[in-house]
């Protein structure tokens, strides 16, 4: 797998969900809120550590040219505004909140 060595701030799901339930009870904001996880990382790390952790055996390349979704990235493109909500839940919290995947398959 060829992944872009660019930086991200992963979000809980439950962090997604506190801030839309919060977006939906407040006045229109009229505009675009963005949310972003309290760390930050490299996408390609970030992918390698994940497929580590649920026994994903798949090799995981850095390629600055490999395309995201089609696009080419910067290192930068996918980090949020100044002005984006930075939610609480590290990743290692959430890793060890999360439940045990289903070993019967």
């Amino acid at each position: 797998m060829w992944v872009p060595p660019a930086e991200v701030r992963p979000v809980s799901l439950t962090d997604v969900a506190t801030l839309l339930a919060h977006t939906a009870v407040t006045r229109p904001l009229n505009g675009v809120r963005e949310i972003a996880g309290p760390e930050q990382f490299r996408l390609d790390a970030f992918v390698r550590t994940a497929l580590l952790t649920d026994a994903e055996y798949r090799q995981v390349r850095t390629d600055a040219r490999s395309p995201f979704y089609g696009a080419r990235l910067r290192p930068r493109d996918l980090l949020p505004g100044p002005d984006a909500f930075i939610a609480r839940t590290t990743y290692r919290d959430w890793f060890a909140g999360r439940p045990a995947p289903d070993s019967t398959s």
